[in-house]
């Protein structure tokens, strides 16, 4: 099977719903090479946002960029990361628990 990761974005107000999320894409049955988590450093809709990120489990990697696309920020951030390279891109929502064999059928589908 290739190799590939999982790409994700989320908003202030889901942050404290994220640990779940998170472990069940950490926890497929074809893990991932990285599960990152795209955060904006600013978003417009959380004026009042203290800026504090969420905490993530170990294996999941946050990376803050500076301009917020909402729901694109999972994609194009990552697709510039990773251009040229041979790797497979998985993206995920940050509002649902996965089953752990998603990944596997998504990439067997593909």
């Amino acid at each position: 099977m290739s190799r590939y990761i999982i790409s994700l974005t989320s908003i202030p107000p889901r942050f404290s719903g994220l640990q779940s999320t998170l472990r069940s894409l950490l926890n497929q049955t074809v893990p991932p090479e990285n599960v990152i988590l795209y955060l904006s450093r600013h978003y417009v809709r959380y004026p009042d946002w203290d800026g504090q990120l969420p905490q993530v489990p170990e294996g999941v990697e946050t990376r803050l960029v500076d301009e917020n696309w909402g729901p694109a920020t999972k994609l194009l951030p990552a697709l510039k990361d990773f251009a040229g390279e041979d790797l497979e891109i998985l993206f995920c929502d940050d509002d649902q628990i996965y089953r752990p064999n998603m990944a596997a059928r998504f990439l067997e589908a593909r």
